[in-house]
């Protein structure tokens, strides 16, 4: 056994010398033994036979042609010729053919095809559509990707004048009336003013983009005047690279803000979001939101289900567009945007569906099958929405009893015969983009053939599947028998043996007893071929440490490592990737001990983290280097980045609106934002808002005038705390007070029976709203006809009220007042009677039973009564 840290794996080398002795057969086939343990049908699509002429090509299309669609759709203006590009490649001559929206195209003087090249000299409107190149050769004909041609639709703007009539702060939105027929949309929108000079977009002014409307949002005096919308459309020639313009200019639009002025108007987005389906991978998706309103609208955009993707994202136009950057999957979703103009808010929302364009991930091949076969023709392709459509030398295959069109895309041909012998087209499409790709059914007709044969000494690794190799073609399909020892292996037993189509025999968990000679017989009506090989059984190469996932904060080192055992006989090469790919950072430390590797890390970083594998490479006799591997996520985390971008808006004497932008997560999802703050001179912190959902950009927070605040937003993740955003500071204006003095409270005094004395809980400082403060007490006698007497008590929060009559029943209201004038509130009326004094014990026995599970019962032993000669003490006419 040796060990293998920072080198080439064995995999990259050529490891066999002893194979090379065995494989005598058809050298230039290769075949993957790794494939034949999982692939049990069709495994040598492939593999033609040696005697079916594999090496003839039909057609092979190396030039596809493109789409001409939006920027680079056709003008009718006639520069230049438009050229559709198609080439093949293939044995003989190859000719050439075109179909439009599924009919031939006819050729003539407009019209024409030079190589496998559709000209036309001259565009006209009946020329879009879907065009599809067939290139034919002796062998049949392949088929073309399809590709749409737009042919431009340049209409004039509408020319309707409209006139508008606004106070300052209104809005108005002018018109630009771009025809719904124009196809494409135009290049650039632009608006002008009377004297030509072009409209810029503020903070006041928005151009939407796609119907290219003027809107004031808030109107101002001296945008008073008449407007005209403009449209650019630029014409390109694809082979001469020239290019035209096309400008349409509309009938003026007129606005006029009178002189009065709105001091207040409720916002209303009046363009929403739309909708919109990108491509994975699109540079740019813009999503629009225009809102009207006094005082001027702030947009905040959020994404509902999770966070704005991290460092892809901006704002433009004065926030009224998101615009999200390299579209990922992780993108779909509901976005909304929150117009936010005073105490008011209104909110749209808009889905982003990302659809993920055709690929091919199993694209058809040219192959060789044998006569009177069933024949599944695999044909996959990734992407959003796939649809199938199979053509047979350019015709529609439906589906019949003979071909059976799969719903995972693969065609199925129903016993083969000599006739079936065409090119064969499969295309993978969705509603975005469609792929192409062709290949020649050869059927065979021939006796069995072994292309590959057992080594001469094939390793069966105990307790896991294993494969004798007896690949071999023939038309018909041979019949396949295997003798072990010279006696024959019973192939129906399903959970011992599979016979693949190709010939393999596969032994499942394998046993010593499988160990022997083997020999594999096939026939068929045209012949019988044998070959032979002696099979051993060892030990396999297995994990008795396997990886497991791993989280390691940023940037402490970390360590993995794994264990193997093996068969004495053979050598195992250990060594690690990371994503697949061999670790080689100066940062990674590799060593051994025996059967177990482990792997160091220094200074991990955010970028380390992946799928680590321990991989183990067995140098299987007259096979090379098999490699399996024990794999686990690593995942290096950090807290999450400070949020950016706080700022705060919509500031009044009572709220505020706190905006920020997430920072980066660091690989660990967040969990929460937290608002917190300070106020005056108080050092402490304390939470505004705790708890607050990850989709969230931001919040309207409760304030008090007059008083100076620091906020700060901080992100929360399974690491722990962000650090601190910057801070936000500044002060509220000043206002009357909000709130009523605490705990007001009146009793007689022992001492005097004609006077009260009053306590109660002064506001505090951040309650106070202004400077100035004071309490007014208003208080009566009970009595018909009473008017209330005011006196101002000062700041104290104690007050003693003298000169009242004995034995007499008072109201009693207190007030909170400061330069802004007098409070909103007021405490309750409470009554008091003087002479009469508090109770001067406390209730005893207090005792309490739980009776729920949210609710006690609770008893106490009443006061005593007691009186002198002066005073007296009843009895609590109450309990708090």
């Amino acid at each position: 056994t040796f060990f293998l840290s920072q080198a080439k794996s064995p995999l990259e080398s050529a490891a066999g010398r002893d194979r090379k002795k065995e494989e005598k057969i058809t050298k230039n086939i290769r075949f993957d033994h790794r494939l034949e343990e999982s692939q049990h049908q069709n495994i040598f699509n492939s593999i033609p036979s040696l005697s079916s002429g594999y090496g003839l090509r039909a057609p092979t299309m190396t030039i596809h042609p493109i789409d001409l669609i939006n920027n680079r759709a056709i003008s009718r203006s006639g520069i230049g010729n438009v050229v559709l590009p198609c080439q093949a490649t293939g044995d003989g001559t190859i000719t050439y053919a075109w179909r439009h929206n599924d009919q031939n195209v006819q050729l003539d003087n407009r019209v024409t095809l030079v190589g496998g090249n559709l000209t036309f000299t001259g565009v006209i409107l009946t020329d879009a559509g879907k065009y599809t190149c067939l290139a034919t050769n002796l062998y049949g004909t392949s088929m073309s990707r399809e590709a749409t041609v737009q042919v431009r639709v340049l209409e004039f703007l509408g020319g309707i004048s409209e006139s508008y009539t606004k106070d300052i702060n209104d809005n108005a939105r002018l018109r630009c009336q771009i025809s719904p027929n124009n196809s494409p949309r135009p290049n650039r929108i632009f608006w002008t003013a009377v004297d030509t000079t072009t409209v810029t977009e503020t903070s006041h002014i928005a151009l939407t983009v796609y119907d290219g409307d003027l809107v004031f949002i808030a109107g101002w005096q001296n945008n008073t005047g008449s407007y005209r919308c403009n449209t650019v459309f630029n014409s390109n020639d694809i082979n001469s690279g020239s290019s035209a313009v096309t400008n349409y200019l509309g009938v003026p639009q007129h606005v006029n803000f009178t002189t009065t002025t709105a001091t207040s108007i409720a916002p209303k987005i009046v363009v929403g979001p739309n909708s919109t389906e990108a491509v994975l991978g699109q540079a740019r998706v813009v999503m629009e939101c225009v809102a009207t309103g006094y005082p001027l609208p702030n947009i905040r955009w959020q994404k509902k289900s999770g966070t704005l993707p991290i460092n892809r994202y901006v704002f433009e136009k004065f926030g009224r567009h998101l615009v999200l950057q390299h579209i990922q999957s992780a993108d779909a979703g509901d976005y909304q945007c929150t117009a936010i103009s005073g105490s008011n808010q209104v909110t749209a929302t808009a889905t982003l569906r990302v659809t993920i364009d055709s690929r091919w991930v199993t694209p058809i091949t040219d192959t060789s099958q044998p006569v009177e076969s069933d024949f599944v023709w695999p044909c996959s392709a990734s992407g959003s929405n796939i649809a199938y459509r199979w053509y047979m030398n350019g015709q529609r295959i439906t589906a019949t009893s003979k071909y059976v069109l799969n719903t995972n895309g693969s065609l199925t041909i129903r016993n083969l015969v000599r006739a079936d012998t065409r090119v064969y087209t499969c295309i993978a499409s969705n509603n975005i983009s469609n792929v192409a790709s062709s290949g020649y059914l050869n059927v065979t007709v021939a006796a069995p053939v072994f292309t590959q044969i057992p080594f001469t000494r094939t390793t069966l690794f105990l307790g896991q599947n294993s494969t004798i190799r007896c690949t071999v073609t023939g038309g018909p399909r041979p019949v396949m028998a295997y003798t072990k020892d010279g006696g024959f292996v019973d192939k129906l037993l399903y959970n011992k043996y599979t016979v693949l189509l190709n010939g393999n025999l596969i032994i499942h968990n394998v046993q010593a007893s499988d160990a022997g000679l083997y020999e594999c017989t096939a026939t068929n009506r045209y012949g019988t071929a044998r070959v032979t090989g002696t099979a051993v059984v060892v030990n396999a190469t297995t994990f008795t440490k396997p990886m497991a996932a791993t989280f390691v904060r940023r940037p402490k080192n970390f360590t993995v490592s794994c264990t193997v055992q093996k068969a004495t006989s053979l050598n195992v090469a250990l060594y690690w990737q990371r994503n697949n790919i061999n670790i080689t950072t100066s940062r990674a430390t590799v060593t051994t001990s025996g059967l177990t590797t482990t792997l160091t890390y220094s200074n991990s970083t955010l970028t380390d983290t992946g799928t680590f594998s321990c991989v183990a490479a067995t140098n299987v006799p007259f096979v090379g280097y098999v490699a399996q591997s024990s794999s686990a996520l690593l995942t290096v985390h950090d807290v999450p980045n400070a949020p950016f971008n706080t700022s705060y808006s919509q500031l009044t004497t009572s709220s505020v609106v706190i905006s920020w932008l997430p920072g980066n997560p660091n690989n660990s999802p967040l969990l929460r934002f937290t608002i917190l703050y300070r106020v005056n001179v108080i050092s402490s912190w304390r939470i505004a808002e705790d708890y607050i959902p990850v989709s969230t950009t931001f919040r309207r927070i409760t304030l008090s005038p007059f008083n100076s605040y620091r906020f700060k937003v901080i992100a929360v993740n399974a690491v722990g705390t962000s650090p601190d955003s910057t801070n936000l500071i500044f002060t509220t204006a000043a206002d009357v007070p909000y709130a009523a003095p605490g705990e007001f409270r009146a009793s007689g005094v022992p001492s005097d029976a004609t006077a009260i004395d009053i306590s109660f809980i002064p506001l505090s400082r951040e309650q106070q709203n202004d400077a100035g403060i004071n309490y007014r007490l208003y208080f009566r006698s009970t009595g018909i006809g009473s008017v209330w007497s005011v006196r101002d008590i000062g700041t104290g929060g104690s007050y003693r009220l003298a000169g009242l009559a004995r034995t007499t029943t008072y109201e009693l209201q207190l007030q909170a007042h400061n330069n802004k004038g007098f409070g909103r509130a007021r405490t309750p009326i409470i009554q008091v009677t003087t002479g009469r004094v508090p109770p001067i014990s406390s209730p005893s026995n207090l005792k309490a039973f739980v009776t729920g599970s949210n609710q006690v019962k609770l008893t106490w032993t009443k006061i005593v009564v007691a009186t002198t000669t002066t005073t007296t003490r009843a009895t609590a006419v109450g309990y708090r």
